[in-house]
């Protein structure tokens, strides 16, 4: 019996030996075509790392430029508002120095106020109310208006009132 099994086991060692032969040649083909897709497979992520930095790169440049021209916007608001604020701070001054006239103005007439009202005729004379009303606006009349229907002139040494 062992003969028997003798030859089949050699025919099937061989058989078996030809065909780790030919499993062998198709493994080295699909190594070396394994080794060809894995330089492939890096060669692509090669190139998709460096799309990914140049995309990087563009928007740092955008963002970049919008900066700039945000800071260029910020600055010309910023001189737009100082130059309105320099306007409205020589408004301010202009407006504050006709009040010291105004004041000025005021105590003026205050003082000429008081003046006519020291030239006044009493309230407590013989004449009417009537008589002493039109004795107050004559005398007024007389002080304040030389020409008929003119309005108050009044000549001090600082202003001219009209």
């Amino acid at each position: 019996m062992s003969s028997n099994y003798a030859p089949l086991t050699i025919e099937a060692l061989e058989k078996t030996l030809s065909d780790n032969q030919n499993y062998a040649r198709e493994n080295q083909k699909l190594k070396k075509d394994l080794i060809a897709a894995r330089r492939q497979c890096w060669k692509c992520d090669e190139h998709i790392s460096q799309a990914r930095t140049n995309e990087r790169k563009i928007a740092g440049s955008r963002i970049e430029k919008l900066k700039t021209k945000f800071e260029k916007k910020k600055e010309d608001l910023r001189l737009i508002y100082a130059n309105d604020l320099d306007k409205k701070d020589k408004e301010i001054e202009r407006l504050e120095k006709v009040l010291q006239r105004r004041k000025k103005q005021i105590v003026i007439l205050q003082k000429a106020v008081l003046k006519y009202e020291g030239n006044a005729p009493a309230r407590r004379d013989a004449h009417s109310q009537k008589d002493r009303a039109r004795s107050y606006k004559s005398t007024a009349v007389k002080q304040y208006f030389p020409l008929p229907n003119c309005k108050l002139r009044m000549i001090t040494s600082d202003c001219l009132f009209i």
